[in-house]
């Protein structure tokens, strides 16, 4: 009698042992630290990114009337061990009005303290950027800031709840609804900032600050694969800095840690070896 006595105590015990841990294990908070730790540690990875911003102020000013820019950016990050990191993107910009699309696209690299650009098309009413198309372009990085000032460490997120499994591109994901500090949007801000090879400036951080200021904290929205904790998406709704537009993104993450390789293009001219072309060419 003792004895089952016993073996019922040690399965409960095991029991309530594996239902702790499996709570723990899949907390909304510690599934997106997980998820958010892992997406930082990578050496390589695909992305997919759309940025829209509605900014009438400025296209008033440029167009006349009011317009909307949408930033679609494809392209792969490869982290390196002996110079800055690498990162390779097709790059599309639409800007529309209601009487006029305008469409541009371009590739980029960016590889140690070069960056490279190709533009592959672009309207007739852009003359500039129609002379330059298929033209590899070389251009300086631009020198490793300092780190800004960026506000002190705190935590990432303010509360964390889990959402519904769905499927994102073939692959079931289950969403998490975040609450972001300004401070942790800073932060995410100047990681980009970094991938081009600066920081952000004293004044892009108050500008941000104040674009925040009226929500204080960011919903986010996050899908994450159950049980390995990979970040397939990211979604934000903020407002663009120093106005009071709307920007929203979305980044879509594959191939975590997958062979990549972004190279030099072979036919890259500098931008002053153009600019003196050109010159000589109108002077004739």
């Amino acid at each position: 009698m003792r004895k089952r006595f016993f073996i019922r105590f040690i399965l409960i015990v095991v029991a309530l042992t594996v239902i702790s841990l499996l709570v723990y294990w899949t907390r909304p908070s510690r599934v997106v630290d997980t998820a958010l730790a892992k997406l930082a540690r990578s050496d390589t990875q695909q992305f997919y990114s759309t940025i829209s911003i509605t900014n009438p102020e400025a296209s008033v000013d440029i167009l006349g009337e009011k317009a909307a820019v949408d930033l679609l950016v494809n392209g792969q990050f490869k982290r390196e061990a002996d110079r800055r990191d690498s990162l390779e993107a097709t790059v599309q910009l639409t800007t529309k009005t209601e009487t006029l699309t305008m469409l541009v696209e371009a590739n980029t690299r960016f590889i140690g303290d070069q960056a490279y650009f190709q533009i592959t098309k672009a309207p007739p009413s852009l003359p500039l950027l129609a002379e330059l198309k298929n033209i590899w372009i070389e251009l300086p990085r631009g020198t490793q800031q300092s780190p800004s000032a960026l506000p002190d460490q705190e935590n990432t997120f303010v509360t964390v709840k889990a959402g519904p499994r769905q499927e994102l591109d073939g692959t079931t994901v289950k969403t998490y609804q975040a609450i972001a500090t300004s401070a942790a949007v800073i932060r995410m801000m100047d990681s980009i900032a970094q991938v081009l090879g600066t920081h952000l400036t004293a004044e892009q951080i108050a500008n941000i600050q104040q674009g925040v200021a009226n929500a204080e904290n960011v919903p986010i929205e996050l899908a994450i694969t159950p049980w390995s904790n990979e970040i397939r998406r990211i979604s934000l709704v903020t407002t663009v800095p120093g106005s009071n537009n709307n920007m929203s993104i979305e980044l879509k993450f594959t191939e975590r840690n997958k062979p990549v390789e972004i190279a030099v293009p072979t036919d890259a001219k500098k931008l002053s070896d153009i600019a003196g072309a050109s010159d000589q060419a109108d002077g004739e």
